[in-house]
């Protein structure tokens, strides 16, 4: 099987427990447009060439189910990827949603500390004592990240919220992407008799038809599903681009059988 034209795109949702808290870091549609990043866990080909891949974004959020679950004052922010990169520049415009923080009350005087375009951590500091328990458009720590999968494996990302006075703290971590095949392939036999015709010579090189026939089996192949070639938040494919029937471009079927203590062909 061959999969080609996967040169271009880039690229978790079963999450993974963090402290004891009601806080929950989770993918999610922080901006309200949806279909434009990654928003819920994909599966990324390993056919794919990471060298190539460009960038995407994902959408997160971390949401907290009572007011003052945020201490005051400043707090530290990290996002760690693992098997990826941010692949181009993080703005400190990325780590605050604005469509989340209407009132302008969740985040107060934000720092961008580090980060980068090839970076697999950044972190940044604010004031996040006024993010509020509530549903998305309201003021809950939203991010809309870049993101480019550099390896295959699974993609994710943890975050961990520090503070020393007063004393907090905070991890929890999200899967992006997995990483499969591109195709599905099924192998089902055939429920008809199929039988050698010992009268063939060489012997064992051709079937006998009367009352039978000549079908091992099928095989389909099938794209699989939710699986990106370009992924979502790539600049000129927001929505991304899904494998499709296309792609495959060969495929090849051995058929094997076992004769021993047959006789010779």
């Amino acid at each position: 099987m061959k999969l080609t034209n996967l040169l271009t795109g880039a690229a978790i949702a079963a999450l993974v427990s963090g402290a004891a808290s009601a806080q929950n870091f989770a993918l999610a549609n922080t901006d309200g447009a949806a279909t434009n990043a990654i928003e819920a866990a994909i599966i990324i080909p390993s056919e794919l060439n990471f060298t190539a891949l460009n960038p995407g974004r994902f959408e997160a959020a971390v949401t907290p189910s009572a007011v003052g679950q945020f201490p005051s004052g400043t707090s530290t922010i990290t996002v760690d990827l693992t098997n990826a990169t941010f692949g181009t520049a993080v703005a400190l415009a990325d780590m605050i949603e604005a469509t989340n923080n209407v009132a302008g009350t969740c985040f107060s005087g934000a720092a961008l500390a580090s980060g980068g375009a090839v970076a697999q951590a950044l972190w940044f500091t604010a004031d996040i004592s006024g993010c509020a328990a509530a549903t998305l458009t309201d003021d809950i720590l939203a991010f809309d990240l870049p993101i480019r999968p550099s390896s295959t494996g699974t993609v994710s990302a943890a975050i961990s919220i520090t503070q020393t006075s007063p004393a907090y703290s905070f991890t929890d971590s999200l899967t992006i992407a997995t990483n499969n095949t591109a195709f599905t392939t099924a192998v089902t036999a055939d429920t008809t008799l199929t039988q050698i015709d010992l009268s063939s010579t060489p012997k064992f090189t051709a079937f006998d038809t009367v009352g039978a026939d000549a079908i091992l089996g099928t095989v389909a192949v099938a794209p699989r599903a939710n699986t990106f070639k370009v992924i979502p938040g790539t600049t000129g494919n927001l929505g991304g681009v899904a494998v499709a029937a296309a792609d495959m471009t060969a495929l090849k079927v051995t058929v094997s059988g076992d004769y021993t203590g047959q006789n010779a062909p």
